[in-house]
């Protein structure tokens, strides 16, 4: 009986383990849908551009890695409308195909998301975007790179001054 019993309370807790999971995903799924409902028809965004959690952790971390290794950090006193304009003004010197794929880290209700959309949809969006980056709010830095890293930019927040990094153009 005792082993019955063990056996349910195990498939109860697996159980248990799988909704949690589900209802984390949904959540996340919902947290997105609200992300696309303004931006979808001006950036062309669907569900699939949004990039998984493990695919998001594993390009942030691999992302971090790099600017912590670029010799190309421009360091200043926390200004953070310099910082937009230097980015936008980067962003707008920047020449690539159009439709090259670019990865947009936002942040979301305590949730870093990552969303994949083309360089012209970020160039000709940036101000409607930024917003969504958490950057502006004081909650996480702007990040943008190419899906392989060739390529990014970062205006990375510290306690006392902003990090502007570039890489790959």
């Amino acid at each position: 009986m005792d082993k019955k019993y063990n056996i349910e309370m195990e498939d109860f807790a697996l159980n248990l383990e799988e909704r949690q999971k589900k209802i984390t995903e949904l959540k996340r799924k919902q947290k997105q849908q609200n992300l696309l409902k303004g931006l979808s028809p001006r950036i062309g965004l669907t569900p699939e551009s949004f990039l998984t959690v493990e695919e998001t952790q594993r390009l942030l971390h691999a992302a971090f890695q790099k600017i912590d290794r670029a010799d190309n950090l421009a360091k200043s006193e926390p200004s953070i409308e310099s910082f937009i304009q230097r980015l936008s003004d980067t962003l707008a010197e920047v020449v690539l195909p159009p439709d090259t794929e670019v990865i947009l880290f936002l942040y979301e209700e305590g949730e870093i998301e990552a969303v994949k959309l083309e360089f012209r949809a970020l160039q000709e969006n940036f101000s409607l975007l930024l917003p969504l980056t958490g950057f502006t709010q004081g909650r996480f830095d702007i990040l943008i790179v190419q899906p392989q890293l060739r390529f990014g930019l970062c205006v990375e927040r510290g306690e006392y001054e902003y990090t502007f990094a570039s890489w790959g153009f």
